[in-house]
């Protein structure tokens, strides 16, 4: 079958100012009209789109197996708006439920090679992906956690997979991956790495980033309406290299044979598994097309606009944030050190504002693209206010 791109194509005129364009665009999310919503880093904002694809797929599930041929129109379509996003050559990406299960997948092809037996594991990054690299002790790898942006010298000819994250979910931090996939290019490694916390604000492109692997997932920024959808990038020539260790249908090289044996499916989908979780495959569509209509470069520059106005505000307010200032170096979400973060967001939500709180990272504070200034303003009152 061949894969539908999204038929939207970039809009807004070349005079008209980045701030005026999205203010047009703020309509088409039902929750920035309701609150003034800072947890992207969460669970992102859904477009009004989402809705009507979430009933499309309800409609679906009442024709039953009549269903079957839309829902595998859907996943190829899933497919190539992923490879669009991420610019990935097609057929090097596959969908699973999680980012954990995409690395997963990867993690159980790739086996100690005699004195090349370590995994460097962030010790900042998300919780689910570092007990996953923990468990690899078991099959003879050692596991070395590193700091955020210490990966390149720990980088030798014992390592053999560096699992990173982009942007840790714990600091908003963004590490040089560039730097990181050479040194891994020079000593052997593979580099793995997740991107979940900055796909659909900051710009994810497979052969700049220059990793061998690329998970990520679209209910934070990309503003997928359903979890349980993720995606796994493999490049080519490693690809070619890996076996699917534990194959599904969704892998075979032809679906709908029902064959009695497996043949893997060429490219990244020999990856995947069994029978996919629908929903997401349909509530994630709207949020995709709305970045490629966008752009991802125009969201991130209105990303950067909005955290710096908050990185200034914050810090004239006397509160300490502990994401880095250097929008080169930092995500779409800023840190903020407080005490009783959960207090916090409990007490702004009760005033129609929300953020998030985690664990060693304090408040989490991620603006929608669609989100203005004088939001943005506000926002640091109350922090200062709240906290004082």
């Amino acid at each position: 079958m061949t894969r539908a791109h999204s038929s939207i194509e970039p809009g807004g005129g070349a005079q008209e100012s980045l701030e005026a364009r999205l203010a047009k665009e703020r309509r088409k999310f039902a929750i920035l009209a309701e609150r003034s919503y800072f947890a992207q880093q969460c669970l992102g904002a859904c477009p009004l789109g989402m809705a009507e694809d979430l009933r499309a797929y309800g409609l679906s599930l009442t024709r039953r197996s009549r269903a079957i041929p839309e829902w595998a129109e859907r996943w190829e379509e899933m497919h190539a708006l992923v490879e669009r996003l991420v610019a990935a050559p097609a057929g090097s990406v596959f969908l699973r439920d999680s980012a954990t299960a995409a690395q997963a997948t990867v993690a159980a092809s790739v086996e100690p090679e005699g004195e090349r037996r370590r995994i460097l594991v962030g010790e900042a990054d998300f919780h689910s992906s570092r007990y996953l690299w923990r468990a690899q002790e078991r099959r003879g790898f050692e596991v070395v956690e590193v700091k955020h942006d210490d990966f390149v010298s720990y980088v030798d000819e014992r390592v053999r997979i560096v699992a990173a994250s982009l942007v840790s979910p714990r600091t908003g931090a963004m590490i040089d991956a560039r730097a990181v996939a050479q040194a891994a290019q020079r000593s052997g490694a593979i580099f793995v790495l997740d991107a979940y916390q900055a796909v659909g604000v900051v710009p994810v492109d497979v052969g700049a980033l220059g990793a061998h692997v690329i998970v990520g997932g679209f209910h934070k920024w990309v503003g997928g309406g359903g979890t349980g959808l993720a995606f796994g990038y493999v490049e080519p020539a490693l690809s070619a290299s890996l076996e699917a260790v534990f194959p599904g249908w969704m892998a075979h090289r032809d679906v709908m044979a029902f064959a009695d044996r497996f043949e893997p499916a060429r490219g990244a989908e020999k990856l995947q598994q069994g029978m996919p979780a629908m929903e997401p495959i349909y509530t994630t569509r709207a949020g995709l097309q709305w970045i490629a209509a966008v752009g991802i470069e125009a969201i991130r520059a209105r990303s950067v606009e909005l955290t710096s106005r908050l990185y200034d505000s914050l810090t004239e307010a006397g509160l300490t944030v502990i994401t880095p200032r250097d929008p080169e170096k930092r995500g779409g979400m800023l840190c903020v050190d407080v005490p009783d973060g959960k207090h916090v967001v409990e007490r702004l939500a009760e005033e129609g504002i929300d953020i998030d709180a985690r664990p060693g990272a304090g408040i989490r504070i991620g603006p929608h693209a669609c989100s203005t200034l004088d939001e943005c303003d506000a926002l640091a009152r109350r922090l200062a206010e709240v906290t004082s």
